[in-house]
């Protein structure tokens, strides 16, 4: 017997979003609400990413840019993005309107370390199935790379040397103390954790 569904009043969209370029796995499936507005939406990618959200940043789609204001949603802003001319409030349109299934989006994050983001719109949902919560994280993998590695190359240069502590013992260390004295581990990944942080934005 197929699993019930339950009518909602707006649509449930499944989105698979992927670090490019990421030297292993790393990916995050949410269920999110279609007429979530795009700032409640940029808010929830950096939420399921692990990102800390104390960088500059821009959902990108098709030609249009979008960034969140100050919609004092975030206290951890270190602050404000004036708007340039192509940019447009994402507090002003819904993910319904700009998105439906098969479409891609891109997101960057850390304008300087280039963290790129692609969003794919797997599914569009207009009953919710039995024991789907919303929103939630479905499914991922990876670690979110630590805030300020360097980018890509940073993020490789970092797993080296902890993969291979014997090679440059001092860089290890001053590594580890950077790190706060944890070892990153970049298979981590825990999709209730994650259903817990996007939770917050909705």
């Amino acid at each position: 017997m197929p699993p019930r569904k339950k009518k909602v009043s707006g649509s449930i969209y499944q989105i698979k979003i992927e670090l490019l370029y990421a030297p292993y796995p790393l990916w995050r499936r949410i269920v999110t609400w279609g007429d979530l507005n795009l700032s409640m939406f940029i808010h929830q990618i950096l939420a399921v990413m692990g990102w800390q959200n104390c960088h500059m940043h821009a959902l990108r789609i098709g030609k249009k840019e979008y960034q969140g204001f100050s919609d004092g949603m975030d206290p951890f802003s270190m602050f404000d993005s004036p708007q340039q001319p192509k940019t447009l409030n994402a507090d002003n349109f819904l993910l319904c309107d700009v998105m439906k299934k098969g479409d891609k989006a891109y997101f960057e994050y850390d304008f300087g370390d280039g963290w790129e983001h692609k969003l794919t719109v797997e599914k569009v949902f207009t009953e919710l199935p039995e024991g789907m919560k919303v929103p939630s994280c479905l499914d991922g993998a990876g670690a979110c790379p630590p805030e300020d590695c360097g980018g890509i190359p940073g993020l490789e240069n970092l797993i080296d040397i902890m993969e291979h502590p014997e090679q440059d013992p001092e860089e290890y260390n001053d590594l580890l103390d950077w790190l706060g004295g944890e070892k990153f581990k970049k298979d981590e990944f825990n999709a209730s954790s994650v259903s817990e942080r996007i939770k917050l934005f909705q």
